[in-house]
């Protein structure tokens, strides 16, 4: 695992690793596994109903703007109901976070103690179970966006949250950005909906967004 010059890199091969450097917020902590050639840091449910499972990068806090790209690979029983990857950041407690997730929609909570806001949009396509998929999101103080698409396929075009108010519940419209993104622990994690749901998560990549323009 690499974290020199502002930059995070975990390739997901060591428990050890996960075992020290991670923690888990909700649910288990995940374990090391080989899925295939691929290591990855993989979750199993291991009961029905609705289950969240998250871990905070506890080795690791952004200076400041950031994006942060990793691989995903669900099997979620009841979908697109259910979210197939939930990110975090400026990550202080289960109600003080930022989040998103995806399932048929893509949304953006703010969450803080007493309430939460959020935004959705919905996507014109599902994540397949048992594929790998690519997730990049940037987060800056003035704008969040991320993306999510197929390993192979070409990358897509970012979804901007904080741009929009569609969907946005509460009177923030859009949802307000209240601290910077660098203030926090990021989270990684999923919501399983029945015996045997899992999520695999590799690469973990996380690097400084440049500043631009000023002198």
């Amino acid at each position: 695992m690499t974290t020199a010059r502002g930059f995070f890199y975990d390739d997901c091969k060591s428990g050890d690793r996960l075992a020290r450097e991670y923690t888990a917020v909700v649910g288990p902590t995940p374990t090391a596994y080989l899925d295939g050639s691929i290591p990855c840091y993989k979750w199993v449910s291991a009961a029905g109903g609705t289950h969240g499972y998250y871990i905070t990068i506890d080795s690791f806090l952004p200076s400041g703007d950031f994006e942060i790209f990793l691989k995903f690979k669900k099997n979620i029983q009841i979908y697109p109901d259910s979210p197939a990857l939930q990110i975090y950041y400026t990550f202080r407690s289960t109600v003080d976070s930022f989040q998103f997730g995806y399932s048929d929609q893509s949304y953006f909570n703010r969450l803080f103690p007493g309430g939460s806001v959020y935004c959705t949009q919905t996507w014109p396509r599902v994540v397949p179970s048992d594929t790998w998929f690519n997730f990049r999101g940037r987060f800056t103080t003035a704008l969040s966006k991320t993306k999510y698409w197929q390993v192979g396929l070409a990358e897509i075009n970012w979804d901007v949250f904080t741009s929009k108010s569609i969907g946005t519940s509460g009177t923030e419209r859009p949802i307000h950005v209240t601290r910077p993104p660098g203030d926090g622990k990021i989270g990684i994690g999923y919501v399983s909906f029945g015996v045997g749901d899992y999520i695999e998560i590799a690469d973990i990549r996380i690097t400084p967004v440049p500043k631009t323009g000023g002198p």
